[in-house]
């Protein structure tokens, strides 16, 4: 199967010529398109007090979007809540903690970050076993944050979480499936707004490609098949696991 065109289920980078999937489309020859498979909706500071989570009893965040940043900080702002200088943010890239300086000052000592991995964060939270960490999620939220949530109930570490927004399926009538050989999934939202709009969807020799464990359950559920999972010990992200897919199948475009 000759592979001309991927798409990927999120938004067009703010810069596409210093994106991974960039250098990667010029390296095979292979025309990349960004479209969103899910929306994001905010939770009102009703919803959230609803589950009666009192925000100033942390002294911590744990990060694992920007999504979670955006909503974190907005709900911050809608219940008036004082953030201090003295706040830790522990984010699960260092795309993210680099994010965090939309809403505050860059502090290498306060803005820790793990290497995209969810054992680094897990890791990176028992060097400061001794704060109080709040983690913001989705209402969609998958087994990775059950996994972290999981893991600070047994190091005995003070947590709470509470859902900020939720993940929507979007329309993808503007899209015609036929017209590419490589699919990339984040979300099972996102798997189920693509089932939803197409579900006559044949893979056959097309690529599937993956992030996280509940993206790759749902896709398994839908009948289709995982070709490219992602994170991995030798590709945690996304564009790194579909490079080391297409370098065993395709050869370098010539300079």
């Amino acid at each position: 199967m000759k592979i001309k065109r991927a798409i990927i289920s999120q938004p067009t980078p703010v810069e596409p010529e210093k994106s991974p999937y960039y250098f990667m489309t010029k390296k095979y020859n292979i025309k990349v398109d960004y479209f969103k498979f899910f929306q994001i909706e905010g939770y009102s500071s009703l919803e959230f007090r609803q589950q009666k989570i009192s925000l100033f009893d942390y002294n911590a965040v744990i990060f694992t979007s920007k999504h979670s940043v955006d909503h974190y900080f907005r709900i911050a702002k809608d219940i008036r809540l004082e953030i201090t200088e003295e706040t830790k943010y522990l984010c699960i890239s260092e795309a993210i903690a680099l994010y965090l300086q939309k809403y505050t000052a860059f502090r290498k000592r306060k803005n820790l970050h793990a290497n995209q991995s969810p054992k680094d964060l897990i890791d990176l939270i028992k060097k400061h076993r001794t704060e109080r960490f709040f983690l913001p999620t989705s209402e969609n939220a998958g087994q990775e944050i059950d996994t972290l949530k999981d893991a600070m109930t047994t190091l005995d570490i003070a947590h709470a979480s509470a859902a900020m927004y939720r993940s929507l399926p979007s329309d993808l009538s503007a899209i015609n499936p036929d017209d590419y050989e490589i699919f990339a999934f984040f979300s099972p939202v996102g798997v189920q707004g693509f089932t939803t709009s197409f579900p006559d969807f044949q893979q056959d020799e097309r690529i599937i490609a993956a992030y996280g464990k509940g993206t790759q359950d749902a896709l398994t559920q839908a009948g289709l098949t995982v070709n490219i999972p992602a994170p991995t010990p030798t590709a945690q992200s996304m564009p790194a696991a579909i490079e080391t897919y297409l370098a065993k199948i395709l050869k370098p475009r010539r300079k």
